[in-house]
């Protein structure tokens, strides 16, 4: 005949303490990897700021070079320094400061 032996507060314990250190180690490991993630997240913005800035400078030298009615929409997608509006009519505008209170609308 087999007996059966119920959980003690003992085992019971036991069982609940060595969960709770396997969650603790899980736990570990994800933070670990989040910071890996907010490590490379920043850095990835500070290259995209970057860009940005380095792209921004070239399309306002190349806004410079073909004027106003040749800039194509395309390129001022890209520009964080483009500005998009509705106008009175309904339709978008969208426009490019070239930093000599010329502006490029396209």
């Amino acid at each position: 005949m087999t007996l059966l032996q119920f959980p003690t507060a003992v085992v019971k314990e036991s069982k609940c303490r060595h969960e709770l250190d396997q969650r603790i180690a899980e736990m570990e490991e994800n933070y670990i990897l989040l910071d890996q993630l907010h490590e490379g997240l920043h850095l990835m913005e500070q290259e995209v700021s970057k860009l940005e800035k380095e792209y921004n400078e070239e399309l306002k030298a190349y806004a410079k070079i073909i004027g106003n009615d040749q800039l194509e929409i395309k390129y001022l997608e890209y520009s964080t320094d483009a500005t998009v509006a509705f106008a009175e009519d309904g339709s978008i505008v969208v426009s490019y400061d070239i930093g000599e209170d010329d502006e490029v609308e396209g």
